[in-house]
């Protein structure tokens, strides 16, 4: 005779700990509001970005590195590191400045990723340049001159990829 006792699911932890970490990174995509960004960093970025307009660019990094020490969750700091990185052609810095935006909110940092495509390029990484543009094509609602620039930028990082 066959014994029919139940037995329960119990999954191992790993998974239960997966799905928790899962669940609160979805639930905190969009939680960045600049308007709540802290008074004094705020002060020392705007300052920051009159520099970078006036090119000069080191004395803005030095200025939003300060800025991230009193705010380290501070999206837009990280946005203009890695812009001001891109145009001094520190690809690297800049690719790992947007990361770091794209990590605290995901949403949020969305529209960054032509820009961000555009030093992954000039990193050489011409397939997650690819799929960076193909992530910002899907974005509903984009402007014209978006779109014809990020299918621009798609040809080329296509034949990047086609050609290696």
């Amino acid at each position: 005779m066959l014994n029919h006792t139940k037995k329960s699911f119990r999954p191992p932890c790993w998974l239960v700990l997966s799905v928790l970490l899962l669940a609160s990174h979805v639930s905190s995509a969009q939680w960045y509001d600049p308007d709540k960004v802290d008074h004094n960093a705020t002060t020392i970025y705007n300052l920051a970005n009159n520099k970078a307009q006036n090119g000069e660019y080191q004395a803005a990094i030095k200025m939003i590195e300060k800025a991230l020490t009193i705010d380290p969750r501070y999206v837009d700091a990280y946005l203009s590191l890695a812009g001001i990185n891109g145009e001094m052609k520190n690809y690297m810095v800049a690719v790992t400045d947007f990361e770091k935006a794209f990590s605290l909110d995901s949403i949020y940092t969305r529209d960054y990723l032509l820009p961000y495509s555009i030093d992954l390029a000039g990193c050489g990484r011409f397939s997650d340049a690819l799929h960076a543009i193909d992530t910002f094509l899907a974005i509903p609602n984009l402007n014209d001159r978006s779109q014809k620039a990020a299918r621009f930028r798609k040809t080329t990082y296509q034949f990047a990829v086609d050609y290696s």
